[in-house]
């Protein structure tokens, strides 16, 4: 029987590979069709399955992953996660991939402002990628985690929290712990985000009092400077009147007529005037200067 065709290349490829790999990325790099490609993985995986053998054919949705069979993992750990990661990284870690996709802010609430060390360790050693998102990043688990790991999929991370029981407060010390692969995880999700819920609400409470304050601050430096230009525009008014008046006294002088006696002008208290009183006051000299100054 003719083995189907492109059943070697795309083996060849997820070997070298040793990740995850989209089908699209198999097909091109195998340059066969789509259809092509898929019928290949198929016979591949159900090639794997009759073979009594070390490997399995590993897929979810798109993506294919040559795996090695549970029985014998225990000979291929080599590489256990506690040979490179601390205990607190790897809690860090199972907490990342348990949310993934999740906000770096949410991953400090929960774990303390240690797990910003943790979190560049995880990125620089490719377990975690981060990406801009908003004031925060976006962290997710990259392919290497499911490799190193030995983890199918994410449903293995879903899997291995399941029953995740909430620990007795005074025996948290104590708390049940689970494996996936090499990475032990802690079960204390309750805890953690209850304690999220709370940080985030203090946090919205801070932000919103935060934001009054600047609003009130904003008005009253906007109001001030309102004020000292009113203040300017009066003394301009003053200065004005009182340059008209003292033109007028010469004109008088050159003509040999006395000058009338002053005018007793009503003195206005600005400092004590309401603002509304005060801004029509402003509005009324300023009128009548540009009265005076259209008739020069």
């Amino acid at each position: 029987m003719a083995e189907t065709k492109g059943v070697k290349d795309v083996e060849a490829v997820l070997f070298a590979s040793g990740k995850a790999m989209e089908e699209d990325h198999i097909k091109e790099l195998t340059q066969l069709k789509p259809k092509e490609t898929k019928t290949a993985l198929e016979a591949l995986k159900k090639k794997y399955q009759e073979t009594d053998g070390a490997l399995f054919i590993w897929n979810e949705g798109t993506k294919w992953k040559i795996n090695v069979k549970e029985a014998f993992i225990p000979l291929v750990k080599t590489l256990a996660a506690e040979t490179e990661l601390a205990r607190a990284v790897l809690e860090t870690l199972a907490m990342i991939a348990y949310r993934s996709p999740v906000l770096q802010s949410e991953i400090i609430n929960t774990r303390g402002e240690g797990a910003y060390a943790h979190i560049n360790e995880l990125v620089e050693k490719g377990f975690v990628t981060k990406e801009k998102f908003g004031r925060s990043f976006k962290l997710k688990i990259a392919d290497k985690f499911y490799h190193y790991f030995d983890v199918a999929g994410d449903k293995d991370i879903r899997e291995a929290f399941k029953g995740a029981k909430q620990p007795d407060p005074e025996k948290y010390a104590q708390q049940e712990q689970k494996k996936l692969g090499a990475l032990e995880i802690v079960q204390a999700l309750s805890d953690e985000e209850a304690e999220k819920q709370r940080q985030e609400t203090q946090l919205e409470i801070y932000d919103i009092n935060q934001q009054l304050e600047n609003d009130k601050r904003g008005f009253l430096n906007g109001f001030d400077d309102k004020l000292q230009e009113a203040k300017a525009r009066i003394n301009d008014a003053e200065e004005h009147i009182l340059k008209q008046k003292q033109e007028a006294e010469a004109r008088k002088e050159e003509e040999g007529e006395e000058a009338p006696p002053e005018e007793e002008t009503e003195q206005k208290d600005y400092e004590d005037m309401d603002p509304q009183a005060f801004a029509k006051e402003i509005e009324k000299q300023v009128d009548e200067i540009s009265e005076e100054k259209k008739e020069d």
